[in-house]
């Protein structure tokens, strides 16, 4: 995926992981928690370049990014 002005290459890291993903990104009262999530995807989905927290306070396209990395995701998984 290409978001401004930057290529992301997004891998899917099969079935099982990408549902412990999911299953992982519960805080500790049980609601989802899209910190956790959204670090899963900066680790296992976004693969080049690769990206965390410090990344995203240089560059622009967040939220577009990780959007675009959970409806990937999500469609791997129909």
């Amino acid at each position: 995926i290409e978001v401004a002005g930057t290529e992301y290459k997004l891998q899917f890291p099969g079935v099982r992981r990408a549902q412990q993903i999911l299953d992982a990104s519960k805080n500790l009262n049980g609601t989802f928690s899209n910190e956790i999530y959204n670090k899963a995807l900066m680790d296992e989905v976004i693969v080049d370049p690769k990206t965390d927290w410090d990344y995203w306070d240089e560059h622009a396209g967040y939220m577009e990014v990780l959007d675009r990395a959970d409806t990937f995701l999500g469609k791997m998984l129909k």
